[in-house]
């Protein structure tokens, strides 16, 4: 049961609300992951200047850096994608389903 103070979603009654939940979650702990690491390296390319003698400057390409910030994002795009798309179809079919009504409008 929800109380008046309470910060966080009501506990889930069925089996597709508590795959929402727990999406929700992984989808949270991807983005503070992105904020953390956007962040740790805003705070370096700020503090590079007063650094001078411990940075290496002769580097001017670096494939691995380039691989990684092109393969990580599409990591988590493909993590969130496919556990959404697999709460969707969850959610459309049920345990005991009579019949199946799909009504579409514009």
């Amino acid at each position: 049961m929800s109380q008046w103070y309470q910060m966080d979603f009501p506990d889930p009654s069925s089996e597709p609300a508590r795959m929402l939940y727990c999406y929700h979650d992984t989808v949270l702990v991807i983005v503070m992951m992105v904020l953390f690491g956007v962040g740790w390296f805003l705070i370096l390319v700020l503090v590079a200047p007063f650094m001078k003698g411990l940075v290496n400057r002769d580097i001017t390409n670096s494939d691995k850096l380039e691989v990684a910030w092109t393969l990580l994002p599409s990591f988590f795009l493909v993590a969130i994608g496919s556990s959404s798309l697999l709460n969707l179809y969850e959610m459309e079919v049920g345990d005991n389903v009579g019949y199946n009504v799909s009504v579409t409008g514009h």
